[in-house]
């Protein structure tokens, strides 16, 4: 049996995925509506085409996670601590797989991170250019699945291969993480650029030099600047900021209007909490992140989102490096 940790739309596309390949999978919710609707139903709330797996079903229950073969954590980065604070006891010593794509705001640590504080499980990371709908509906996607060894990787990736899913392994999970987390942000800048209107070569700019923040704090935390270039890294960023289904892209656009953005209607948006947690990283590893820095800036108010380009075009003239 395996067991998915938050029944929300990247969660259920998950469990979908490896349910329509004939694994047993139970979701767990704390959300009562949402298990009535998936347990009522033939097919996926929301998604009335597709077909719920006989093998998927949700509950309630969280001592459901002493019955797991494996575990698939499926909550918002932020979540994530408090959740095994209260149930890491639940936990044997399974699998787990990490779906989070941000970093804890008040300590600046990885989903991974976390979980080793609190369990003693071989952990594994899913990080890519996957939006929740098209996994849903079977639309062609490829992953990243990465762990500390390849097995493990190539265990996990083997519940989800199908003729719409394709995951790739690797072993720079600290790689992964970092890429999942950081292009978020920069989707937060994008977003701000297409709300004042700067154009199209200023988000190619923001993406591109995004791309190299990303990599700089990945190889100064001991990733591999190659993984930055991969799914993980080149692919979700460029996903996430050209796509209207991001909620990091559309909360930049809002911000860049001057609105406010409500998590419990509109849903988390990693981009915002993360940005504080790359302050403190860059400074903790002495790496220049201008991009993040002035989306935070944003975030506090200190500049206006006009100002977003022209404070990064004024720095100093230097040579370009990846």
């Amino acid at each position: 049996m395996i067991i998915v940790v938050g029944a929300g739309s990247f969660g259920t596309a998950i469990a979908h995925c490896i349910a329509r390949n004939g694994h047993e999978v139970v979701m767990l919710s704390r959300n009562s509506d949402r298990v009535a609707a998936l347990k009522s139903s033939d097919t996926i709330p929301g998604y009335p085409s597709v077909i719920r797996p006989v093998t998927l079903s949700a509950t309630l229950d969280v001592h459901i996670i002493q019955k797991a073969h494996r575990i698939i954590v499926a909550l918002p980065s932020q979540q994530v601590r408090s959740f095994l604070e209260l149930h890491h006891q639940l936990f044997n010593d399974v699998p787990v797989l990490l779906l989070q794509k941000g970093i804890e705001k008040e300590t600046g640590k990885l989903p991974s991170e976390i979980v080793n504080q609190y369990l003693n499980a071989e952990v594994a990371v899913l990080s890519g250019p996957n939006f929740a709908d098209e996994i849903l509906i079977g639309m062609p996607t490829a992953t990243t699945i990465s762990a500390n060894n390849e097995s493990t990787a190539l265990d996990w990736a083997t519940l989800f291969k199908s003729n719409s899913f394709r995951p790739y392994v690797q072993t720079d999970m600290m790689g992964a993480q970092i890429g999942g987390a950081v292009k978020n942000v920069i989707a937060v800048a994008c977003g701000v650029v297409h709300g004042v209107q700067l154009g199209d070569n200023s988000t190619a700019a923001i993406i591109t030099r995004g791309l190299a923040e990303m990599a700089r704090l990945g190889h100064a935390m001991g990733a591999s600047k190659d993984t930055f270039l991969g799914l993980s890294g080149l692919g979700d960023l460029t996903l996430t900021c050209h796509s209207s289904k991001s909620r990091n892209l559309r909360f930049g656009m809002g911000l860049a209007k001057g609105e406010r953005w409500d998590e419990l209607t509109q849903g988390t948006v990693e981009g915002y909490h993360t940005a504080f947690s790359l302050e403190k990283l860059s400074q903790k590893y002495g790496v220049e992140m201008p991009i993040s820095q002035c989306v935070l800036k944003l975030i506090r108010n200190e500049i206006l989102p006009k100002d977003i380009v022209s404070a990064l075009m004024s720095r100093e003239l230097k040579q370009e490096v990846f």
